[in-house]
């Protein structure tokens, strides 16, 4: 679905007051829901947010929109829940030449934060692909795309961007061709991408991800006429059985894209994750949160079990591990 289709659908929910209210109850199998915490801010820029990355504490956000900015707030919290965001403050993304990315490369969608604490986006748009930083102020380093790259349409690329332990990138399109084929994986390992696994076909397109203990966490949400509904799958990043961590019915959050999986003082299982409201008076921009299970064994990740979709790893991927 284009985005003035999408926008045109959404606004119809919003004024025929169909859109329940944040924290509705849904189906979510193995997650308990933390809070939610809407975002409001008076500067011409804030909005879009469709990338997130937590402090280790959770006292901090890093935040990307889908107009080629940064943000940053504090969150305060009342017994672990998010009650307020402050502190806020944003700049332009570099290019290579150090200035503001240029009007191609402005659709930032996910955002990843490395071991040696570098920052990496993967962009949708007319030049998909993805830019690594040193930092936040620092010019961006563009990897050479995958061939794939340059066929994914301009709404329906690269939104979701993880990276493992040793600094590999995972990133994956939001759509694929033809519609119902699985989704295919790709893996940055510091000279060329290649596809690592493919993802069973859902009805749920991958918009956010993150790794965490070898993990795998993919946020994927679901369009129609009531509104997004919203999943969270994880799976062994080497591949393996699906789990569903999270499901919600439409209208339950908002356009959630970009998620950030953490421990918390108790050591719990975090999932924050975030919505963007491409800038839209009927949308909101808030910020969710889940305490998620414990993953299973590794031994019962990889071996699944009959009729649990499964990731499958390609060849290629099992001899480069």
């Amino acid at each position: 679905m284009s985005r003035s289709r999408a926008r045109l659908a959404l606004a119809i929910v919003a004024l025929a007051g169909l859109t329940p209210p944040a924290g509705a109850q849904g189906a979510r199998p193995g997650a308990e829901l933390i809070g939610t915490l809407r975002l409001s801010h008076d500067a011409p820029w804030f909005g879009g947010f469709s990338g997130i990355e937590m402090s280790p504490d959770g006292a901090a956000m890093l935040l990307i929109n889908d107009r080629g900015r940064w943000a940053r707030a504090l969150i305060k919290r009342e017994n672990g829940v998010p009650v307020a965001a402050t502190g806020w403050n944003s700049a332009r993304i570099s290019g290579p030449d150090g200035r503001p990315q240029p009007r191609e490369r402005t659709d930032s969608e996910g955002l990843a934060r490395l071991p040696g604490g570098g920052l990496c986006m993967s962009y949708e748009g007319p030049d998909p692909g993805v830019d690594c930083h040193d930092d936040l102020r620092a010019p961006a380093r563009t990897l050479p795309p995958h061939p794939d790259f340059a066929d994914m349409g301009l709404n329906s690329s690269l939104e979701a961007l993880a990276a493992d332990g040793m600094g590999r990138l995972y990133t994956m399109p939001e759509r694929v061709t033809p519609s119902g084929a699985p989704t295919p994986v790709y893996r940055w390992d510091g000279t060329a991408w290649e596809v690592v696994m493919q993802l069973p076909e859902s009805g749920f397109r991958p918009v956010g991800a993150d790794i965490v203990e070898e993990q795998f966490y993919i946020l994927m949400r679901r369009f129609g006429p009531l509104g997004f509904s919203t999943r969270l799958i994880r799976l062994p990043v080497t591949g393996g059985k699906v789990e569903i961590l999270l499901q919600t019915g439409p209208g339950i959050h908002d356009n959630l894209e970009g998620v950030s999986v953490w421990r918390n003082a108790a050591g719990a299982l975090v999932a924050t994750m975030v919505s963007d409201d491409n800038m839209n008076w009927f949308q909101r921009s808030e910020i969710v949160e889940y305490r998620l299970p414990e993953p299973p064994a590794q031994r019962d990740a990889k071996a699944g079990t009959k009729g649990t979709p499964v990731a499958v790893p390609l060849a290629s991927a099992a001899r480069s591990q």
